[in-house]
């Protein structure tokens, strides 16, 4: 199967994101795997942590037109650890989410879990096989607002009619290797670009990008984004 110009294989994951990727208790994430119809496919959590071990199934998925889609929403996940008496979150370190046909396991998604910063922000957008990828980034403090402004001249003189301000917020990325900037550069060229409020998603529009190279080969994505309906402020 093709999906965009990439030839597929039954089983992908429809995703270029590494291996182990970042994830706090608040957030949420999925991946989806092409699949031959008909075949059932499971997900199990494992957790482990300094004193904690720990596996849980029936990880939420959905399958239509054959794709399964695996989503993990890290808030249910804790309820239910902590429903089963194994603690919560805060006491693992690393999660591993494996894709299984009956007890034969075809691709795992790794996170390293990390803490909530009101400083970051969740942003998810369509990926270069047509579905959703999340990441998250560092909100920079030098966020800038823009006012535009319609004038008319009347015989008063000039009257402001109609003014729309925009916030531009800078975002920047860990220091991350190639592959991973690989991934998540698929951000600056993707038709859509939403913020994961959690609750809610906001769309957005990337208005600037740069690609930083540090001294040990590592990357960092800078972006600046604005969102795509400006405020409007009525005048009388």
């Amino acid at each position: 199967m093709s999906a965009g110009t990439k030839q597929l294989d039954s089983y992908a994951k429809l995703s270029g994101s590494p291996d182990t990727i970042p994830i706090s208790a608040s957030q949420q994430d999925e991946f989806t795997i092409l699949v031959d119809d008909g075949i059932p496919l499971s997900a199990e959590a494992r957790l482990t942590g300094p004193d904690h071990n720990t596996t849980l199934t029936a990880i939420a998925s959905t399958t239509a037109a054959g794709l399964t889609s695996i989503c993990l929403n890290m808030p249910h996940l804790d309820t239910k650890l902590r429903a089963l008496g194994k603690g919560s979150l805060n006491d693992y370190e690393t999660l591993e989410i494996g894709v299984m046909i009956e007890t034969d396991q075809l691709l795992s998604q790794k996170y390293r879990l990390v803490p909530d910063s009101p400083d970051h922000i969740r942003l998810c957008w369509w990926n270069s096989f047509g579905q959703i990828d999340y990441y998250t980034m560092l909100r920079s403090v030098s966020d800038t607002f823009k006012v535009d402004k319609t004038r008319i001249y009347t015989q008063k003189g000039y009257k402001t009619i109609h003014t729309r301000g925009e916030t531009a917020m800078r975002l920047i990325s860990d220091f991350v290797t190639a592959q991973t900037m690989t991934w998540i550069s698929e951000i600056i060229a993707s038709p859509r670009v939403w913020i994961d409020h959690g609750n809610r998603i906001e769309p957005v529009e990337i208005v600037t990008d740069r690609i930083i190279t540090s001294s040990d080969n590592l990357l960092q994505l800078e972006i600046e984004l604005v969102k795509s309906e400006r405020t409007v402020y009525p005048h009388l």
